[in-house]
């Protein structure tokens, strides 16, 4: 949803279906990551070369949220 690629203008139906069945597995993953306990972070490559010190320290807040204090 944050990253708007543009679509190839070739075989349009191709790349329409494999992305929603990406996007479908990637739902599929982070669920079966979450009911193992994980905590599943998303970064989309067009943040991250945005603002990667804004991108990393999302990532690193998430990180120190879950670790538990020594």
């Amino acid at each position: 949803p944050h990253c708007q690629p543009h679509r190839p203008k070739t075989n349009r139906k191709w790349w329409t279906d494999k992305l929603a069945a990406n996007h479908a597995r990637d739902a599929r993953k982070t669920t079966e990551l979450k009911k193992a306990g994980w905590k599943a972070i998303t970064v989309w490559e067009c943040r991250l070369k945005k603002s990667p010190d804004r991108e990393v320290s999302r990532v690193l807040a998430v990180l120190k949220r879950s670790t538990p204090a020594r």
